[in-house]
């Protein structure tokens, strides 16, 4: 069951990753730069194909760690108290798109020292894309943080659900392979509660 689903690419110019989140991807200290770390950044950028989709809907159950959403329910203690106030959830999908994950793939095989750094640099960009996304989801409600698959007690088995939940796999193109990760690999998926109405949010 899908309700409420929205789709919006994201412009590069607007992604603007966090410094503490690019120093510690790419292990160097904050603020530093370099001549390859600024080359291998245009290239991104170039590559770079960002968009999100969201999908809400009702909390139909938040019983003892249990969640029950009108596209699947889910055992999380940690995800269950996160949502103790929320009577409504956005499901959120972000990616980079397909040309990045090629980008990358070409330079894991041609530069393993340079793959390193382009992939902590897209990953930071993804990172950014999910504080957008958030952002935009926020403008007219208060929202809990953002909770992945895969985090806490979250299991990753719910990733194909969010997937179809929020058209994912057919605007954003993600699909989930058998080891449940997301193809593109630098993608995102998010399970946040909407704590009320009126414009308590943020705007972008």
């Amino acid at each position: 069951m899908r309700e409420d689903v929205f789709y919006a690419q994201i412009p590069t110019e607007a992604l603007h990753p966090a410094a503490e989140e690019l120093a510690a991807r790419l292990r160097v200290p904050i603020g530093y730069r370099d001549a390859e770390i600024d080359a291998l950044e245009k290239e991104l950028k170039e590559v770079l194909q960002v968009g999100m989709c969201a999908a809400r809907m009702p909390i139909l159950k938040n019983e003892n760690g249990y969640i029950e959403l009108p596209a699947f329910s889910v055992k999380s203690t940690a995800l269950s108290k996160s949502l103790a106030d929320c009577r409504e959830v956005y499901l959120m999908a972000v990616t980079l798109g397909m040309r990045a994950e090629r980008w990358l793939h070409r330079l894991s095989v041609l530069s393993p020292a340079k793959h390193f750094a382009a992939d902590a640099l897209a990953s930071a960009y993804a990172e950014a894309a999910a504080e957008y996304a958030n952002r935009a989801l926020a403008v007219d409600h208060a929202l809990t943080r953002r909770f992945s698959p895969g985090y806490g007690d979250l299991p990753l088995s719910i990733q194909p659900q969010m997937i179809f939940a929020t058209n994912a796999n057919k605007y954003l193109h993600i699909s989930v392979n058998e080891s449940l990760l997301m193809i593109p690999q630098k993608s995102i998926t998010a399970i946040i509660g909407i704590r009320s109405e009126a414009g308590k949010g943020e705007s972008i």
